[in-house]
């Protein structure tokens, strides 16, 4: 489906579910409606308890070797090595596998919330091991005071030199054209690059995931629109529509 489809289909739903309230937005909004009902239905897809099937859907924006360079640690203090994610060639969604290159060889990192570290750390059966070929990784705020980290939790002699870090990316936002994106307009007024935002020269972007799912976006981006201008009925009309995610 295109982005030119995708406002088509999106205005048809949004009056048909509001028969009574024909609101007029402009290519912007629904970029921006489209946009989030996209990374809705993506959350969804990545939370499924298929590996397979969410891989058959966003391998487009699956990120590894080589087009993702090895993570080098930034610190390492006390077995627990550091290696900051503002270092990933592109913008982090969702972690899918990290390897480790060790001086044992390359060790799967077994990631866990930050919650369960402690008992985890405390553990003989869970904890780092080098005998085991154990390590233990958490996702929190970088060091750095931006961005976030990835922390690898090591012990006295299991050294790691480097990670594999495969993830999806973040989607392209779609884009109608010919129009100037606010980015774009306040990076005008800073006088910077902005290359990096779409204006009304750059060319239409079509939603970035498998065509499978456009129907199922473009219903997630009614109900944010409705949601947007409080109609209650609309919403949960919308709502109804995307509750089941079918491939």
């Amino acid at each position: 489906m295109t982005i030119l489809q995708s406002h088509q289909l999106f205005k048809e739903r949004f009056n048909r579910a509001a028969s009574n309230y024909h609101q007029d937005f402009s290519s912007y909004q629904i970029d921006e409606f489209l946009y989030t009902g996209l990374q809705q239905v993506l959350k969804t897809i990545v939370e499924s308890d298929s590996a397979i099937q969410r891989q058959g859907v966003v391998g487009s924006l699956l990120v590894t070797a080589p087009d993702q360079p090895m993570l080098v640690p930034v610190a390492a203090i006390n077995n627990v090595y550091e290696f900051n994610l503002q270092q990933l060639k592109y913008p982090y969604f969702h972690l899918e596998r990290v390897a480790a290159n060790t001086n044992c060889g390359q060790v799967n990192v077994v990631i866990e919330s930050y919650n369960r570290l402690p008992d985890i750390l405390r553990d003989h059966l869970q904890r780092p091991s080098k005998k085991w070929s154990r390590l233990i990784g958490v996702i929190a705020k970088s060091s750095a005071e931006v961005g976030l980290s990835l922390y690898v939790h090591s012990e006295t002699g299991f050294t790691i030199s480097s990670v594999q870090f495969d993830y999806l990316r973040f989607p392209r936002r779609p884009f109608f054209g010919q129009y100037d994106t606010p980015d774009f307009l306040r990076c005008q007024e800073l006088n910077g690059d902005c290359t990096g935002f779409y204006s009304a020269g750059s060319p239409p972007v079509d939603i970035d995931l498998h065509p499978n799912f456009h129907d199922n976006i473009v219903d997630a981006a009614v109900k944010e629109a409705a949601r947007s201008l409080g109609l209650v009925n609309e919403f949960q009309l919308a709502s109804d529509k995307t509750g089941v995610i079918t491939n």
